[in-house]
């Protein structure tokens, strides 16, 4: 629950076969995926506006700050607070993974890579389990059945989405039988 409303200030979108997502932790600590595009696009605002202001960025957010930003994002969305004005300072929208969608990740860190027994470019499922009693509901689980929580994934791992469904990927092939 906690994880529904820090993001729900957010637009959000469901994810496109042939996209390319990157793993971002927003202010709120919730680590999601925003399209590759949008992502460098903030990137970009956001350095050159550090350059012309004194204002640097804050790294992400400490337990603290997540929980201030849930309870203002939760006292917003249901009018007991009214909303700032909505500037660019995270990417967006974030795009939706559908459990069970089968990704490419690419660069994986070589300490995961040995740690893991992973290459450095591996296809993965996204899984989630909206039931789970722990904050790494939502994760990737490799070929060789590892599950790595979303919320371990570094800031900018850079994943290709290709198909919504790996059942899709399973059709039955038919065949004319002649009588």
């Amino acid at each position: 629950m906690f994880d529904d409303y820090s993001l729900i200030k957010l637009r959000s979108r469901l994810a496109a076969e042939g996209e390319e997502v990157i793993v971002h932790r927003f202010r709120s600590g919730n680590t999601r995926m925003v399209a590759r595009p949008d992502f460098e696009h903030w990137l970009r605002s956001t350095t050159h506006d550090a350059n012309n202001s004194a204002d640097m960025r804050k790294p992400s957010a400490g337990l603290w700050e997540s929980i201030k930003n849930y309870c203002t994002g939760f006292l917003t969305h249901y009018g007991f607070m009214k909303e700032r004005g909505i500037d660019g300072d995270e990417p967006g929208p974030v795009v939706r993974m559908p459990s069970e969608a089968l990704l490419r990740v690419f660069d994986i860190p070589p300490i995961w890579q040995e740690h893991y027994r992973l290459a450095s470019c591996e296809d993965a499922l996204f899984v989630e389990e909206p039931h789970s009693s722990n904050l790494f509901g939502r994760g990737l689980c490799f070929g060789n059945g590892v599950i790595v929580p979303l919320g371990l994934l570094p800031e900018g791992q850079r994943v290709k989405v290709l198909r919504r469904s790996w059942i899709e990927s399973l059709e039955p092939v038919v065949i004319q039988v002649k009588s």
